[in-house]
């Protein structure tokens, strides 16, 4: 098994201090150097105002080359997935991610902006989609940035030890166990 890239693809504006915060930050929890690049892509799959995430995916699928890459888009849209709003989105199949800024701002909420809170919420989201493509499930501690149900500014932004352990097996080269996962959840 090659060994595992991850490559983090801002597609909106993004100052360098948050960017360099969250490239350190995955490098971090997923102990992978990771690489910044710039892809320019016509991002209008709009149906009913909404981008849909699928389209997106998929256009994007299309210049990625190497199947050890892990994609990460960061994008400043409102996306949607089967007409659902959500934060993010991962495809680990094809090994690309998309996670939105929109609605991780205050603003979006007629709040005041705080760069703090932003640039947490976006860590755990980027941890959150990567673990998907690294084929962590969703996770039922509470804590873990892998929790789908707990609200993002209530859970970490690391991985919970079970999931640290199974992202240990995957980037070993060893294939998905659920039997194996499942004890480690236990």
């Amino acid at each position: 098994m090659k060994e595992q890239k991850i490559v983090l693809i801002p597609m909106c504006k993004i100052d360098e201090t948050t960017l360099s915060e969250i490239k350190n930050h995955i490098e971090k929890v997923y102990s992978l150097e990771v690489k910044v690049d710039f892809l320019e892509k016509n991002l209008n799959y709009i149906k009913k105002n909404q981008y849909l995430t699928e389209q997106i995916l998929q256009e994007v699928q299309k210049s990625k080359i190497q199947d050890n890459e892990k994609w990460i888009l960061i994008v400043d849209i409102d996306v949607y997935h089967n007409s659902n709003p959500v934060l993010g989105l991962a495809y680990p199949h094809c090994g690309i991610s998309v996670v939105s800024t929109k609605k991780l701002k205050q603003g979006f909420y007629n709040l005041t902006e705080n760069e703090k809170l932003f640039l947490e919420r976006l860590k755990k989201m980027v941890i959150h989609e990567l673990g998907h493509l690294f084929y962590l499930d969703d996770c039922h501690t509470k804590e873990c940035v892998m929790q789908c149900s707990t609200p993002i500014d209530e859970k970490e932004s690391f991985l919970c030890r079970s999931c640290k352990k199974f992202l240990e097996y995957r980037l070993k080269g060893y294939k998905y166990s659920l039997l194996l996962y499942t004890l480690w959840h236990a």
